[in-house]
């Protein structure tokens, strides 16, 4: 059967129809006239032009591949439409953004968020809002209306993606308004941007005061920057007492940054001493950043001290890399370790089990097997008893 191709096709045909997908593959791979299909996209068509809503997502697949992404929304659609539950998650992926459409059972066909889609896509903007607008709450805005307001940003219909996020705010879901914000000062209009934060701050958005902030501090206002972090802060914004932190630490305020630290981290922000920890380690104040972990630890927060070790090897590998010697890399590399080991080995004595598969690990590398031996019985003794802290 050498050379034909017909027959070829014909035996291809009959083994997709078992619904194995390397098949399809083996016959894309067929030599094929110019301008000629792919043999899979003529199957998919053929059962997509029957309704079948996996093929339509199918082929929408193979037409984004081939470069014809208005066919592929298209054919994404009708998927949708046809009853295809993955349809509008890859729709929101065909458009950039993956992520603000649900990929849940909320989001079958004909659900209101699902039919807002639809009438947007259809060019019905009204008819989109007044289906997505109702559907909000106060407890969790609606993905699907915050891509609209993506979408409409995105095609540079600036006045229908405002209009639809002021109408989301006075819903009581001022979300839109701030991602509106960030969409605009990523494109570079910072005045737009400023007065949307604003309005989502107005709106009870402390985060939009954050962005606010920064805009501040670009700009060299560092007092007016201040006042908003706190203002945040004041509404029990942890960002902002993170932020504080870093311009306390900038202008040398050292037992204030702790402060700040300190309180964010007790009112439950899990980053707030590692980024100050990280924040001294990386400006070259290594006995700063190592007090702070210890304080950490002893208040209740060891994982301050591994992250510390890891990040100083991290940094200290990055560095040596580049050294062309290898036995003065090889006995810098060591010291570093015991360097990190002797950080986490803290971390483990402080309760931190978390650690001790990192320390064995560092003892191991150094040739210290016997302690790798006593961290692997984890904690006990040949005999079987606790271990007093490791030393």
């Amino acid at each position: 059967m050498a050379g034909d191709r017909e027959g070829s096709r014909r035996l291809f045909r009959q083994a997709a129809a078992t619904g194995d997908p390397d098949v399809l593959q083996h016959m894309d791979w067929m030599p094929r006239e110019p301008g000629e299909p792919l043999y899979s996209e003529v199957l998919y068509q053929e059962a997509a032009d029957a309704g079948d809503p996996k093929a339509l997502l199918e082929l929408a697949g193979l037409r984004r591949r081939a470069g014809y992404l208005q066919d592929a929304e298209r054919l994404a659609l009708q998927a949708a439409d046809a009853g295809n539950p993955d349809a509008l998650p890859y729709l929101a992926h065909l458009r950039g953004e993956a992520g603000y459409l649900r990929d849940t059972d909320a989001a079958t066909p004909r659900s209101p968020d699902h039919l807002a889609l639809l009438r947007e896509d259809a060019g019905d903007q009204r008819g989109a809002e007044r289906l997505v607008v109702p559907l909000l709450t106060d407890a969790e805005p609606l993905i699907t209306l915050l891509f609209l307001v993506r979408w409409r940003e995105a095609i540079g219909n600036r006045q229908g993606a405002e209009r639809l996020a002021l109408q989301a705010a006075d819903a009581g879901c001022p979300d839109a308004l701030t991602l509106l914000a960030q969409l605009r000062e990523a494109n570079g209009d910072l005045q737009d941007a400023e007065r949307l934060y604003r309005q989502a701050a107005d709106a009870g958005r402390s985060d939009a005061l954050i962005h606010l902030a920064r805009l501040r501090e670009q700009t060299g206002n560092q007092e007016r920057a201040i006042r908003l972090y706190q203002q945040a802060a004041d509404v029990g914004n942890l960002d902002a007492l993170v932020q504080l932190a870093r311009l306390q630490e900038a202008a040398w305020d050292l037992q204030g940054t702790e402060q700040l630290a300190f309180q964010a981290a007790q009112a439950g922000h899990p980053h707030a001493l590692t980024s100050l920890v990280e924040m001294r380690e990386l400006a070259g104040h290594q006995h700063a950043a190592e007090r702070l972990a210890l304080q950490a630890a002893d208040a209740g927060r060891s994982g301050t001290l591994l992250y510390l070790a890891k990040l100083r090897e991290e940094m200290a590998w990055d560095q040596l890399r580049h050294d062309t010697q290898y036995q003065q890399r090889h006995n810098a590399r060591d010291h570093v370790r015991r360097d990190a080991a002797e950080l986490a080995l803290q971390a483990v004595n402080a309760g931190n089990f978390h650690a001790v598969p990192y320390l064995i690990q560092l003892w191991e590398r150094v040739d210290d097997i016997e302690g790798a031996q006593q961290l692997r019985r984890f904690g006990l003794t040949a005999a079987g008893d606790i271990e007093q802290p490791w030393t």
